[in-house]
């Protein structure tokens, strides 16, 4: 019988609790989908105080890091009704060799940046979170 072998896929407790130790220092995850073995992932983390940060990798090998800073507002159009928005304001982007560095450069962007008035995470205990996910 031929059967071919499917790398693991992370479970929803696995995700469930990367999110809950996440926010316990201040961070938020919205969206991650990692698959090392089609060299795919989205990863979207938010902070608090607005910052955010998007990891993209693709098959044909082009990996994004991009951090951004997201303020609220309200806008009003000529007079009309209010309504509630956000203004994102780009910071900067990275172009990691591949998806293994680009999540390496994520892990690292989380530490070197702690949330303000939350414990920091050492590098090491960030990727071991991922590791479980991936």
């Amino acid at each position: 019988m031929n059967e071919s072998i499917l790398p693991p896929q992370p479970t929803t407790g696995n995700v469930i609790a990367l999110r809950q130790t996440l926010q316990i220092h201040g961070w938020d995850i919205r969206t991650v989908e990692i698959d090392i073995i089609a060299q795919r992932a989205i990863v979207e983390i938010h902070r608090f105080d607005g910052r955010w940060i998007y990891l993209a990798g693709s098959p044909e090998g082009s990996v994004n890091l991009e951090r951004w800073h997201r303020t609220p507002t309200v806008y009003r159009y000529r007079g009309g009704p209010e309504c509630d928005g956000f203004n994102d304001q780009f910071l900067g982007r990275s172009r990691p060799e591949g998806l293994r560095s680009g999540l390496r450069s994520l892990c690292k962007y989380m530490a070197d940046n702690p949330s303000p008035g939350f414990p920091a995470l050492d590098m090491h205990e960030v990727r071991r979170l991922f590791a479980t996910v991936m």
